[in-house]
């Protein structure tokens, strides 16, 4: 590598083919075009709250997979956890004449305090889950503060945005890869690291 300022290998653009990633791995912030599923988690997490810089759709939809499979676990905990309570409290009930308040009181706590799992993991995930989303719309061109639209109720619009390719607008909002608005032959890239071309299937 000539530039001391790469941290991962560079290949010109008439020997990589088009859609491709190079052999490195960029940093947290930079578009990581064909990120696989077990390490789109590993830069999930690592992008914990960094909200600069752009995200592929590759490592978007894999980390959107990650959110759902680790909500999975607290939710099959929590409807566990309040079958057994209504069960109970149905049982009891057999043998009262009517429900107390005090019965009621009890069977709603103990309804919360299964609930406390999932509230935990949904509240730790809420800041990494903008911050993927905030990249990944700077990526696809857009404004990131657009994933703030899901805070009143309209999350399918930011959600729909995510889904659009990279776009030429995205290098102002961090390095990496863009297609050209006027593609060239041979091809042509702009960005920090050209060696990146950000795959149409992605």
């Amino acid at each position: 590598m000539n530039n001391g300022d790469v941290t991962y290998d560079q290949y010109p653009a008439s020997a990589q083919p088009y859609g491709t990633q190079s052999a490195g791995e960029p940093p947290v912030g930079e578009p990581y075009f064909g990120v696989g599923f077990g390490k789109s988690l590993k830069r999930f997490l690592a992008g914990y709250v960094k909200f600069d810089g752009r995200a592929s759709r590759a490592e978007y939809w894999w980390s959107y997979l990650w959110m759902q499979i680790i909500l999975l676990i607290p939710i099959l905990i929590y409807v566990i956890g309040a079958t057994v309570v209504a069960f109970s409290f149905s049982f009891q009930m057999a043998y009262a004449s009517q429900m107390s308040p005090d019965m009621a009181l009890q069977m709603l706590l103990g309804m919360l305090a299964w609930a406390i799992p999932l509230i935990l993991v949904s509240l730790a995930l809420t800041l990494p889950s903008y911050a993927i989303m905030w990249r990944r719309l700077h990526d696809a061109g857009f404004s990131g503060a657009l994933a703030l639209l899901s805070l009143v109720g309209l999350s399918i619009i930011p959600t729909i945005m995510c889904i659009m390719p990279t776009s030429p607008e995205a290098l102002k909002y961090g390095p990496g890869a863009v297609p050209q608005q006027h593609p060239q032959y041979p091809p042509q890239y702009q960005g920090q690291y050209p060696q990146q071309y950000p795959p149409q299937q992605y």
